[in-house]
């Protein structure tokens, strides 16, 4: 296997970048908070014969691939943050068991993540659209190599389409309508910059545990769900539905009065009050920055799972739908998947119960990169620094 990677080390892709076609934000960027399908990327191709197959994906954004309708990988926010400019990571998935002999599909629905994100102005002075090295539409390069021998590459005769995701952001959530199927109708367009793409050898970012509910309050606002502990990920939603119904989810840190407190945990503190000035998040952004899901349900069985973003939350207040109609709902830890090489034990039960919630909060803070906070998401580390010892 080491002998395998020093190889990819050195890999030069055929392919070219591709991605959707170029948005215009308006003045300020104010119009990036609008809902707009998100591109998704098609390919056909034909395979004779089933052999050991390998895909070199490299992202700009966030991608999640299928082939022949399977997801490939568990990997999730999969596009390891940097400075672009000097650096694009790539990664390397054995794909031949997605494989068929004749005809087969391969799709590529992308997100903004840190290359395209919104103008918002976080603790109303940052704008990371400003502040970033580069950014832009989300973009992909690939190579499928069968037999060191490049059998597909991404190039201009790929289709161009859109999927159900109508709006994604890594500090305010995403919007999703059941009722949109995947549509192609154009090409892709070509990026052709060069960039030094570097095989990422850093922990990938996985669904690592599942949260069930612990508590259910049925509120005049709606219901709020308690998982009894900080979560730092996904969502799950599985629900009866009518076509067209709003299911909105709004998430929080505390609970204050039998309602949610979203001060704790506002994106940059936009629409925190302090010293009686509110914090402004720019031209066009909400005026509070609260995470939300917006779910758009077709009739019957519907189901939501966060694709694009992650939330900081130990509640969530869910509205336009009875607690009778939902199926299932949990939540899920999502963090780099880093190895753990020791663990302390001791016979005090106060003292093992912290030491387990600082090494959850850690974890909460790991998302390929170490974080101030999961709600925030700068990438230093500081606060990670302070509990070290």
């Amino acid at each position: 296997m080491k002998e395998f990677k020093l190889i990819q080390q050195n890999y030069q892709f055929q392919g070219y970048w591709i991605k959707g076609k170029a948005v215009d934000y308006g003045r300020e960027d104010c119009q990036y908070y609008q809902e707009r399908p998100n591109p998704i990327l098609k390919k056909e191709f034909v395979i004779e014969d089933i052999e050991e197959t390998y895909l070199y994906l490299g992202t700009l954004g966030y991608a999640i691939v299928y082939l022949n309708g399977q997801r490939i990988s568990g990997d999730e926010l999969n596009c390891d943050w940097t400075n672009f400019n000097q650096c694009v990571y790539y990664d390397v998935y054995e794909v031949t068991s997605f494989l068929k002999i004749g005809v087969n599909i391969i799709e590529i629905e992308l997100g903004n993540g840190m290359y395209n994100p919104a103008p918002l102005k976080l603790f109303g002075k940052y704008n990371l659209r400003n502040n970033l090295s580069t950014v832009g539409v989300p973009r992909v390069i690939l190579d499928l190599k069968c037999n060191h021998q490049v059998i597909l590459s991404s190039d201009a005769s790929w289709l161009l389409g859109t999927s159900n995701c109508l709006f994604n952001n890594l500090y305010l959530g995403e919007t999703i309508d059941n009722n949109l199927e995947r549509k192609y109708f154009d090409y892709v367009e070509i990026d052709s910059t060069k960039r030094n793409l570097v095989l990422s050898e850093i922990s990938k970012i996985k669904r690592c545990g599942d949260v069930d509910v612990k508590k259910c309050i049925n509120t005049e606002d709606g219901l709020i769900v308690d998982f009894g502990e900080m979560i730092s990920g996904f969502i799950n939603l599985e629900c009866y539905g009518d076509k067209n119904q709003v299911i909105t989810i709004t998430y929080s840190e505390a609970l204050n009065e039998g309602k949610l407190d979203y001060t704790t945990n506002l994106a940059g503190s936009v629409g925190q009050c302090i010293n009686d000035f509110k914090v402004d998040g720019g031209l066009g952004s909400p005026i509070e920055a609260i995470q939300t899901d917006k779910f758009i349900c077709k009739a019957g069985t519907n189901q939501f799972t966060n694709k694009f973003t992650y939330h900081s939350f130990r509640y969530a207040l869910i509205k336009g739908i009875s607690q009778a109609k939902i199926v299932k709902l949990y939540a899920t830890y999502v963090h780099s998947d880093l190895k753990q090489i020791g663990k302390i034990t001791v016979d005090n039960e106060y003292y093992q119960e912290l030491y387990d919630v600082a090494l959850r909060t850690k974890l909460n803070n790991v998302h390929g990169t170490f974080e101030d906070c999961a709600r925030e998401r700068l990438g230093y580390g500081g606060d990670m620094v302070a509990l070290a010892t």
